[in-house]
């Protein structure tokens, strides 16, 4: 209700820009970014859509129009099994609002169409505690730890959804 979700489009690399010079928002989602990863994580986003038909949203704060986010569905491949992902991330003035649950909940309400997937992942930094509560609300459970490229993450998995 207080966001507005617009497909990431190649036009939406200053916004992402933003997100990943945020020190405190990137502590918990991987780390600082330089621009040339910012450039080609967009251009693997836009090309998730192309090929799936669902993908990432840039996030608006509805009443000021600024880009407060982003998160959605993806693919992703894990210990060699092609899951379905829910993610999301706020700038740091957002956290604690509420978004991360809303946004959340309409891409679970998303997931539900996509009948070739029987369960849903998130990928949680250990430290991301305000995460690790709006899953465990929304009925996810911890299904295991995984050595990601930038260091440990959290698997939590809700089966139906």
């Amino acid at each position: 209700d207080r966001l507005r979700a617009v497909r990431l489009r190649s036009g939406h690399l200053a916004a992402l820009r933003r997100f990943h010079e945020s020190e405190p928002m990137m502590r918990l989602i991987g780390g600082m970014r330089e621009a040339e990863w910012t450039a080609e994580y967009l251009a693997n986003h836009v090309l998730h859509w192309e090929r799936h038909g669902f993908g990432f949203y840039l996030l608006h704060d509805r009443a000021t129009g600024e880009a407060t986010g982003l998160g959605g569905l993806r693919t992703m491949y894990l210990d060699g099994v092609t899951e379905l992902e829910v993610g999301y991330a706020f700038l740091p003035e957002r956290w604690g609002l509420g978004l991360a649950t809303e946004v959340t909940t309409a891409f679970l309400g998303m997931a539900r169409e996509l009948a070739e997937f029987t369960s849903v992942v998130a990928v949680i930094h250990p430290d991301n505690a305000g995460s690790i509560r709006v899953v465990e609300r929304l009925g996810f459970e911890l299904d295991r730890s995984y050595e990601h490229e930038q260091g440990v993450r959290l698997i939590y998995r809700r089966e139906r959804f």
